[in-house]
């Protein structure tokens, strides 16, 4: 986005990373997409640093233990996910302490 132009504010057209789909979908959908559409107007690319930049940026996620994401998306949706407030509440409450705490001396120079 260049300065001074607003954002797209289409549906979906900016998606959270997680709920993008993978690069073999966008591929499919970029495909289906050019081939629905005549090539009329300016072209637009994906250079290679952002396509590298993008992929090292999806290795950051590879600790996700996908299993345990799966067997949660099947708990909410067969309605039998349970909330633990209690430690959520916990938790917030701890990392809201850890945030108020000083972080040690401060150098001027």
């Amino acid at each position: 986005m260049k300065i001074g132009q607003s954002p797209d504010t289409t549906p979906g057209a900016m998606a959270p990373a997680a709920k993008r789909p993978g690069p073999e979908l966008e591929a499919a959908a970029q495909a289906k997409s050019a081939a629905a559409k005549p090539a009329a107007g300016p072209s637009v690319s994906v250079s290679t640093l952002s396509r590298t930049l993008e992929t090292s940026r999806r290795a950051d996620f590879g600790d996700i233990d996908q299993v345990k994401v799966d067997e949660i998306k099947a708990a909410i949706a067969s309605g039998t996910y349970k909330v633990d407030a209690e430690a959520i509440a916990d938790r917030m409450l701890a990392n809201a302490e850890e945030m108020l705490q000083p972080k040690g001396p401060v150098s001027n120079g």
